[in-house]
């Protein structure tokens, strides 16, 4: 069997399934905090109720990616339950502390076989002050260093940008990589969004609208390294907008295809957030790259683009993945997304 693919390495529509569960980190930026202490009962029924809806509305791979799965009771029955639905890739994304022989024994067992390590520090002492946790970081290596020594998994890195992080983020991107994930040609870096002022006040957090983008992106090639990010708007990623998750996602849907079922296009609506976003105001009314924008959120730095438009962003990212399709028909997939109304 090929490896597992990264959720952000091949234009492919993964489901994403989402439950509120523990948690042995306490990180400032979580969205899912408080974490329960218990989970309701007929959680695994209901999980499983999720992906044969996720099936029939033609998802090929799941992602569990809420709190940690290895902490989900019966997350066993889970995971064997995907891969009898037919599930062709089953993902876990994790801050890997619960990770060790057993466990990734019993993973593979169950039939997961990629493993995404999510870090947002490159040494202890930062680790935790970002999560409250002793040892994080150390333990996060030998977790990593288990994995690829089992061979069962593929593995991948997904880098929140912390402060300690954001002081060389190429450079720790590159570094983390070569340590962890050597020939790992891709990585994710999702920079954190403002949701309340806790976390915009936090000592650990950073505005990702204060790097510059391109010149990042561009130095991350430089070193064999494409970063797909997320939560930053077209506008500053210039040359780079093709390197978003988001824009990934809506593409990989429009060329899947939506199913037919009125009740599964709805589905495939609300687990992406293909109709989740700001009202555009200011510099953003008019932007030649509206369609392809994240915008989750009403960011306070906004520019007006020149020489880049929707139809060059989706040629971009077409020709980086060697995928063939009509930039037209998706620019107006992409467009006929962007004009529904926002979710409240």
């Amino acid at each position: 069997m090929p490896p597992s693919p990264d959720i952000a390495a091949a234009l492919v529509p993964y489901f994403h399934l989402r439950y509120r569960a523990r948690c042995n980190l306490r990180c400032f930026f979580c969205y899912e905090r408080p974490h329960p202490r218990s989970v309701p009962r007929d959680l695994a029924a209901r999980l499983e109720r999720e992906m044969r809806t996720a099936r029939r509305a033609g998802y090929r791979g799941v992602v569990f990616g809420s709190a940690e799965l290895l902490l989900l009771p019966g997350w066993r029955e889970v995971v064997v339950a995907a891969r009898r639905l037919g599930f062709e890739r089953v993902r876990m994304l994790s801050n890997l502390l619960a990770v060790n022989e057993r466990t990734l024994d019993e993973l593979a067992r169950a039939g997961v076989d990629g493993i995404t390590g999510t870090l947002f520090a490159a040494g202890d002492a930062d680790a935790q002050a970002v999560s409250g946790g002793r040892d994080v970081f150390s333990r996060q290596v030998r977790a990593a260093r288990r994995i690829a020594g089992h061979g069962a998994f593929s593995f991948s890195l997904h880098l929140i940008l912390t402060r300690s992080l954001a002081r060389d983020p190429c450079g720790n991107a590159v570094r983390l990589r070569d340590a962890l994930a050597p020939g790992l040609d891709r990585m994710m870096l999702s920079a954190i969004e403002p949701v309340s002022a806790a976390v915009a006040g936090h000592p650990q957090y950073v505005h990702g609208l204060d790097l510059d983008w391109p010149r990042l992106l561009a130095r991350a090639d430089r070193e064999g390294l494409r970063l797909i990010v997320q939560n930053i708007p077209a506008c500053l990623l210039g040359r780079y907008a093709h390197r978003t998750l988001f824009l990934r996602m809506r593409v990989a849907r429009i060329l899947e295809g939506w199913p037919r079922p009125p009740s599964l296009a709805r589905f495939v609506d609300r687990v992406e957030g293909l109709a989740r976003r700001t009202t555009p105001a200011g510099p953003c009314v008019g932007c030649p790259l509206l369609a392809v924008c994240h915008r989750y959120f009403d960011y306070p730095v906004k520019r007006r683009v020149r020489g880049l438009d929707e139809r060059g962003v989706v040629t971009r990212l077409l020709a980086e993945e060697g995928v063939r399709g009509s930039p037209e028909r998706i620019v107006a997939g992409l467009r006929a997304i962007d004009s529904r109304p926002p979710r409240s």
